[in-house]
């Protein structure tokens, strides 16, 4: 029993400064947290953007349904809720700046008229499941001719050096769908995370055709299309080989071969990471057809590949 006129002892503790910051702190940590955002890494080759547009152009034409009238095919073109993309297999039509956008939303703001956005191909690109990223990004090229573009904060961008001139020199056509060297790098902040799978992203080609006469500027178009990219990254390997089935023994090696790459990288030898992660891939061939089963040894190969291309980049 407590005394006429007095506070429980339980009632002080419980308003006593100590407790209220443990119960401001427990109520902090019952609070669901939205995923943490993910820094992952991006490479493309001069072919994988030369094919952008056929596979965009493909898989929308494979949702049509989806769609409807949205969907157009003018000529040798698929129109999409107001934009096209033209085909560089006529030769005729260069690639001059490539774009990977934060969102569905950014596309539509650019895609739009008189200042008024394109919220119809915003939601259909949005309908892809595409991936959206928070600035900064981080972009690097070994293209000759290109450089990064900077003008857009909320894209990580590939332009030509003479863009602004209108100097198509380095200008990637349907001659460099052989070139399947990984030279674009962008390392974005993903929204959600990803484990391994491919990220969809919203890009923006810029395409010219010549000037009919000298001294004039070429013609120029920009249309909008997702692309499926596999992360090029240490992270990406780590959750592969978390989930390949394999003997102890070689996760061992496989894994202190990943420590490896990380420390070098942590101390700023991208070159000594590389040189890690190739032998990851070299472990892994040779140990083909001794535990492992080998469309995980061939996915694990070809993406340590990508990663060691990526580091090299």
């Amino acid at each position: 029993m407590t005394p006429t006129g007095s506070t429980p002892l339980v009632l002080l503790l419980l308003n006593s400064p100590l407790m209220l910051a443990l119960f401001a702190l427990l109520a902090a940590l019952l609070v669901a947290t939205p995923a943490e955002a993910a820094d992952r890494t991006f490479v493309f080759s001069p072919a994988d953007v030369v094919s952008m547009i056929e596979a965009f152009n493909a898989e929308i034409l494979a949702r049509s349904g989806s769609f409807g009238r949205d969907i157009a095919i003018r000529g040798d073109r698929v129109r999409f809720f107001g934009r096209s993309c033209p085909a560089l297999a006529d030769g005729a039509h260069v690639i001059s700046r490539v774009r990977i956008l934060d969102s569905a939303d950014h596309a539509g703001v650019l895609a739009g008229k008189s200042n008024k956005p394109n919220p119809d191909l915003a939601t259909a690109l949005k309908s892809m499941d595409v991936a959206s990223w928070t600035s900064p990004a981080a972009a690097r090229t070994s293209v000759a001719g290109w450089t990064t573009d900077t003008s857009d904060p909320d894209a990580a961008g590939f332009v030509l050096a003479g863009f602004a001139n209108g100097d198509p020199t380095g200008a990637i056509g349907i001659a460099q769908l052989t070139d399947a060297t990984p030279k674009f790098l962008v390392q974005l902040d993903l929204a959600a995370p990803i484990t391994g799978d491919p990220a969809s992203l919203v890009v923006a080609i810029t395409t010219e055709l010549p000037p009919t006469r000298p001294g004039k500027m070429p013609k120029r178009g920009e249309c909008f299309v997702v692309v499926s990219a596999y992360p090029a990254d240490l992270q990406t390997l780590v959750d592969l080989l978390a989930r390949s089935p394999m003997p102890d023994t070689l996760r061992a090696t496989l894994s202190q071969l990943l420590d490896d790459a990380a420390t070098s990288l942590a101390a700023g030898n991208p070159g000594s990471a590389a040189t890690s992660v190739k032998s990851f891939a070299v472990t892994l061939a040779r140990a083909i057809g001794t535990g492992i089963d080998d469309t995980a040894a061939e996915r694990l190969v070809l993406r340590a590949l990508l990663v060691n291309d990526a580091l090299r980049l």
